[in-house]
């Protein structure tokens, strides 16, 4: 199976692109796809990119998903310090 590249800044990292991707690739390789996404889905996008890098790391290489990671920990800095601010 050749290597499946993702760039998470498309339309393709869509979180409900990458469960329909893991369905398929569960159907490929002759996995239960249900406790796979169904773990996906159990947290936020940072956990569904964890457990999907865990599941197809072997057969798929995801662009952009340091990137994104280190974007999510900003984006919560900034809620924080906007939260702080709006206390005093």
């Amino acid at each position: 199976m050749p290597k499946i590249e993702i760039d998470l800044r498309s339309p393709d990292g869509n979180a409900f692109h990458l469960i329909g991707l893991a369905k398929r690739l569960c159907k490929q390789l002759e996995k239960d796809p249900d406790p796979i996404t169904a773990e996906m889905t159990s947290g936020d996008y940072a956990h569904l990119l964890k457990v999907f890098k865990r599941e197809f790391g072997e057969y798929v290489t995801l662009i952009g998903a340091d990137e994104n990671e280190e974007d999510d920990d900003d984006d919560r800095d900034d809620d924080e310090d906007d939260e702080e601010q709006s206390r005093r």
